[in-house]
Parts: C-alpha cells; structure tokens; sequence
C-alpha cells in the first residue's frame, strides 16, 4: 500500500502540475527526496544492528520499504533530469506511461498468480540464477510491452476492458 500511496501522491501532483518534471527545481527536490528516503532507511538498518537487532529483509521492513521508496524516486529525479533536455518523448513510453495500471496487474497475475491460476512463482520460486532472472525480466518487460503495441493497434483502452 505504501507503493501504491507514495506513486498516487506524486502522480496526482504531477496531474495538477503537468510541465513541473520540465523544471529543474522539481528534479532536484525528487532527488533530494530520494535520497533522504535512502539515508533515512540505512540510519534504520544502523539504529536496529545498534540496539542489538539484526535487519530482516521482508516486505513489511520499513527500512526496505523507505529504501525501495527513495530508490524509485531517485529514479524518477533521473528522467525528470532527461526530460528537461527531451525534446520529445518516443509514443512506445507514452503508451507505457498511459496503460501502467494495466501492466502492473498483468504482471502480478503472471508472476504470483490469482484465485484462477498458479503464477510462475508456483512453478520456479526462488530457483533462477542472475543470469536467468535478468533474462526472465527482459521477456517480462518485452511481453508487457508487446500487450501495450496490440492494445494500442486495437484501440482498446483500460476502460473498455473492465467494462
């Protein structure tokens, strides 16, 4: 929830503020953000191994969750920087852009699967190498991509496919 909440947060300020990624002081303040988030989650790891504890890496660590937090606004800073230098944006990531919802429940269901089907993580878990999980998020990332294209080319939006 907190993702969902942090990424709802700054795409509703972004929606009433739609040129401020074009600013400069917009990036560096995402930046700056970003990487108070990532201190603030190490101080977190370094106060725990302090008092005697050691750091669990889970889901429900808020020092991992600041830490994934301040790392996805980091890198929202990064294409905020490039955007100001963009003089315009390719359709293949505006498409993206418009359809995140969509991918991000796709994946979920092909990864973890739903009350219908076992998802991959059923049938593979933990087992990959590097190498293999690098590969595995390419296919990933080039399937969402290619379901973006053919929606696109049938003019299907999300709303037509919930209703």
């Amino acid at each position: 929830a907190g993702y969902v909440i942090a990424g709802g947060v700054l795409g509703a300020y972004l929606a009433r503020h739609p040129l401020v990624f074009k600013t400069s002081k917009f990036s560096f303040n995402l930046a700056v953000a970003g990487v108070a988030l990532i201190i603030a989650s190490m101080l977190g790891d370094y106060f725990t191994k302090l008092l005697g504890g050691t750091p669990e890496v889970n889901s429900a660590n808020l020092a991992l969750i600041l830490f994934r937090i301040g790392f996805v606004i980091l890198l929202n800073a990064a294409v905020s920087f490039v955007s100001m230098k963009a003089e315009s944006i390719p359709k293949i990531i505006i498409l993206m852009g418009r359809n995140t919802l969509l991918i991000y429940v796709v994946h979920l269901v092909i990864l973890y699967g739903s009350a219908w089907n076992p998802g991959l993580n059923e049938y593979f878990g933990r087992s990959f190498s590097g190498w293999q999980a690098a590969l595995s998020a390419v296919v990933m990332i080039a399937v969402m991509t290619l379901m973006v294209l053919v929606l696109n080319l049938l003019k299907m939006r999300n709303k037509q496919l919930v209703t």
